[in-house]
């Protein structure tokens, strides 16, 4: 089941790949995307904010405070995957400052909760869960949480296919990591694109997964 997986992971690579792509987009309608974010301190560290958009650990003179502005913007969904822009990290660091270091590296020191509301025509809301670990240095990775993939994906009905197009899944693919530091803001984006019907990628995954085990079944023989 893993091998069949990851094989279908890598056809999505492939059909959406926009080098591999037709020349020109094919569009499949127009939409407009809100987020917004909040924070949430993890364990028992000095840290304010939760279930806001800003989150400081420490006070005074040793302290650093991120905080999340979200955007409204209007795109094209396409089947090349594009570059959105999802929202900004703005940062305030005292010098020298060092985050928090936890006995596991495993343990974030944070969760970051970023809400996607798309609408017209394809009226929905999703939430993505990331978190910021593993602390004891003066920067602060944020990426997928553990055991999640970096990606969303987000259901296509029928009627917003052209004539002759069957994409069935919206795709936000997030460019991770990002790093919270004292040197300034960062951004949070995504390549955005729709993708083929699941079946087609779950054929392409199987017949990638049974080429490779031929392969090594006639290495094995020979």
């Amino acid at each position: 089941m893993r091998i069949l997986m990851r094989g279908a992971c890598l056809a999505v690579l492939l059909l959406w790949s926009p080098s591999l792509a037709q020349a020109d987009p094919l569009i499949l309608f127009d939409t407009t995307l809100s987020t917004l974010g909040t924070f949430r301190c993890r364990g028992p560290l000095e840290c304010s904010g939760t279930g806001t958009n800003s989150i400081t650990f420490g006070s005074g003179d040793n302290h650093a405070t991120i905080t999340f502005t979200g955007v409204t913007t209007s795109l094209q969904v396409t089947n090349h995957a594009m570059p959105v822009t999802l929202g900004v990290f703005e940062t305030d660091f005292s010098p020298g400052f060092v985050f928090p270091e936890r006995l596991s590296t495993a343990s974030p020191l944070l969760d970051f909760n970023l809400q996607l509301e798309q609408t017209p025509p394809l009226a929905v809301t999703r939430t993505k869960t990331f978190t910021g670990r593993p602390g004891g240095a003066p920067t602060l990775p944020l990426a997928a949480r553990a055991g999640t993939t970096n990606y969303l994906a987000i259901g296509l009905p029928p009627r917003l296919n052209p004539p002759g197009a069957n994409y069935s899944l919206l795709i936000y693919s997030f460019h991770l990591p990002v790093i919270f530091s004292g040197a300034g803001p960062s951004t949070l984006t995504a390549d955005v694109g729709a993708t083929p019907e699941p079946a087609s990628l779950v054929l392409l995954g199987t017949g990638l997964a049974g080429a490779a085990w031929s392969r090594r079944r006639r290495a094995v023989q020979g």
